[in-house]
């Protein structure tokens, strides 16, 4: 055979050699494009993700931050609740101090009112001279709470004078006093 007969052979063997690189060329491009598309594609992924990992780490801090803005608000809450029980107690405590206190001055009220009473239906009964019964009324009396009240009820009485005059008017004796001067009267008349 001669050299010109393998030579179409020869070139169709180039020929298809030639054209299988070039295939092989062009799928080495499209591959080369397509993972330089991928890693284009990996790269706008992973920004937007760390985009999106920024503002979740964001959101967490501004929670974090009102989380403990709210424990501290929650915390003076809780203190100025405590406060407050505290301070409820206290006035509690002054509230049942003042009802005792209320309740001792009636008491005392009372009893000076007694006194004042027995003290004039004494003086009724002197002046009547009825002494049986103004010294059984003394002694009757003399065992009570409404005496030891009297008895220390020693300021002066100071008449209400009257506006239109000009006239100053005397202290009258305490109650302790006109008791006393009222009791020595009874006692050495009896």
């Amino acid at each position: 055979m001669s050299n010109s007969e393998h030579t179409p052979e020869i070139a169709a063997a180039m020929e298809k050699h030639r054209r299988e690189a070039l295939v092989f060329r062009y799928l080495g491009i499209l591959f080369g494009a397509a993972f330089c598309l991928l890693l284009l594609t990996f790269m706008m992924e992973r920004r937007n993700s760390n985009a999106e990992i920024n503002d979740l780490v964001s959101h967490r801090d501004t929670i974090n931050e009102t989380l403990h803005e709210t424990r501290a608000t929650a915390d003076d809450l809780r203190d100025a609740l405590t406060y407050a029980q505290h301070a409820i107690a206290d006035l509690e405590e002054d509230l049942a101090d003042a009802e005792e206190l209320i309740e001792v001055a009636e008491e005392s009220a009372d009893d000076l009112r007694i006194a004042t009473e027995t003290l004039y239906i004494i003086e009724s009964l002197y002046e009547a001279g009825d002494l049986e019964n103004a010294l059984a009324t003394i002694e009757r009396f003399e065992l009570t709470s409404a005496y030891k009240l009297l008895l220390t009820q020693t300021a002066p009485i100071q008449p209400i004078a009257d506006e239109t005059s000009a006239e100053t008017l005397e202290p009258l004796p305490s109650p302790a006093e006109q008791y006393a001067q009222l009791r020595a009267l009874l006692v050495i008349e009896d």
